[in-house]
């Protein structure tokens, strides 16, 4: 049985669509994979350091502090505001993902 070109055609570019979807979900399944390795690394940190205080140093009083201790302590603060802002955008992310298993059992 032979098929008509017309049907080739259609057939040929519907695989070139259907290889391009392809290399899209091999490049957001990719970048889930990197946003997983960002929030483990996020995790960790939010571990190592869970008593941050968000709006002042730890020290009372910057005026007494060193140099060293006043740099430590300006990093530190601007660290947790990274991360904060960063766990934020996860979150944030997650709630809008397509990839969100839960939200796609629930269309099911």
């Amino acid at each position: 049985m032979r098929l008509c070109p017309e049907v080739v055609e259609e057939l040929e570019r519907k695989n070139e669509e259907l290889a391009m979807k392809e290399s899209e979900i091999q490049a957001l399944a990719h970048e889930v994979e990197e946003d997983k390795r960002k929030k483990s690394k996020l995790d960790t940190l939010l571990e190592k350091e869970p008593s941050i205080p968000p709006s002042c140093p730890r020290e009372e009083n910057v005026f007494f502090l060193t140099m060293e201790e006043l740099i430590e302590t300006v990093v530190r603060n601007h660290l947790y505001w990274d991360v904060q802002f960063l766990k934020d955008e996860l979150d944030e992310f997650k709630k809008n993902s397509k990839f969100n298993t839960h939200s796609s059992r629930e269309e099911d």
